[in-house]
């Protein structure tokens, strides 16, 4: 039998996303899991409509917006399985995706972390601006499995991958620690991760049959990005120093896993 994975879903405000992401999961997700809700401080509480859509979920309703990394480090803390999906709610899942970053996983004992494939990398930025995913999630599924057949198996390991959606083994989480809080609301605490499990020897890998959508920055519940993200890389270049800048010119663009072909 295969072990459940607890996806830790965090978000803020920004429902239509939430509803439309929880959607995605229950009509996508073939592979065992649990669900840890995190209610980031969220002026109106969905706690009724996520208990009517799951009956096994443990809701967490913070006071506050804690941030990412401490949501993050909530779910983990309140997990017991081998894997943990950390998950944006700006994002659509697509037919077997949980089953196969966990399949990637799997090809080998040394790999921590594990991401899929998103918009950029396969051009459908036509599905921008904001909103115009939800007219296309046809067009998404379609994507997905042409995707599937075109790179089933295929995986590359990478310098790293960002948290819109990361697949983490818990064991690693023994070794390196978890998400640094210092980070406040979020941006780069994803890069702080990647690097520590790099240094404990640990692989990265980017599942590229693996296609989840992804609308961008809106988990943050339309905070600023840019002000925090500036603040951030400041903060994750004063900790690691040389390593920090060499991994940003590894990575290319800090929010878009690229095109590895």
């Amino acid at each position: 039998m295969r072990s459940p994975v607890t996806i830790i879903l965090p978000f803020f405000n920004q429902h239509e996303y939430t509803k439309t992401c929880v959607n995605s999961i229950i009509e996508s997700t073939h592979h065992p899991y649990r669900i840890i809700a995190i209610d980031n401080g969220s002026g109106e509480d969905i706690s009724p409509w996520l208990n009517d859509k799951f009956e096994d979920i443990n809701i967490i309703r913070n006071g506050f917006n804690i941030g990412a990394p401490a949501a993050f480090n909530q779910g983990i803390k309140a997990s017991d399985t081998e894997y943990v999906l950390l998950l944006n709610n700006d994002t659509i899942v697509t037919d077997g995706w949980l089953g196969g970053l966990v399949e990637s996983m799997e090809l080998d004992s040394d790999t921590g972390i594990v991401g899929p494939c998103t918009n950029p990398c396969l051009e459908i930025l036509d599905f921008f601006p904001e909103k115009a995913g939800f007219r296309n999630a046809k067009e998404i599924q379609r994507t997905a499995a042409a995707n599937w057949a075109k790179r089933k198996g295929y995986v590359e390991y990478v310098p790293g991958i960002t948290s819109f959606c990361m697949l983490i083994k818990n064991g690693m989480l023994d070794k390196i620690g978890l998400f640094d809080e210092n980070y406040g609301l979020g941006t780069n605490d994803d890069h702080d991760m990647c690097l520590r499990a790099r240094a404990a020897g640990f692989k990265i890998a980017c599942a590229m049959s693996v296609f989840v959508f992804h609308f961008y920055s809106k988990t943050l519940g339309g905070l600023g990005m840019e002000d925090l993200d500036k603040v951030n890389r400041d903060y994750f270049v004063a900790k690691f120093g040389e390593r920090a800048l060499e991994y940003f010119e590894e990575i290319g663009q800090p929010y878009q896993i690229q095109d590895f072909e």
